[in-house]
């Protein structure tokens, strides 16, 4: 089994795919590698292979819930890395 940020990822895991914007279920495993289907229109599905963190062929594209995205200002994010940095801290 693989995981992704320190938990184990079972099979029928829902899981966020940052790429397709989708949810996925862990259908099954391959090994040491779990198989992650997205269900299409008509009955058909699409499988995609992740490794361990959560990566497919290099990138890591699984998560637990959709990533947060910030849109920061380009002039300075001293401020808000100092926010993160504590975030981190705190193990959240």
């Amino acid at each position: 089994m693989i995981s992704i940020a320190g938990r184990v990822v079972p099979v029928d895991t829902p899981l966020y795919h940052t790429t397709l914007r989708s949810w996925g279920i862990v259908n099954s495993y391959d090994g040491a590698v779990a198989i992650l289907r997205f269900a299409l229109s008509g009955g058909r599905h699409r499988d995609v292979r992740l490794t361990a963190g959560g990566f497919s062929q290099g990138i890591r594209v699984a998560y637990w819930h959709p990533p947060l995205e910030l849109d920061l200002p380009t002039n300075s994010i001293v401020r808000y890395q100092r926010v993160v940095d504590l975030l981190v801290e705190e193990g959240l």
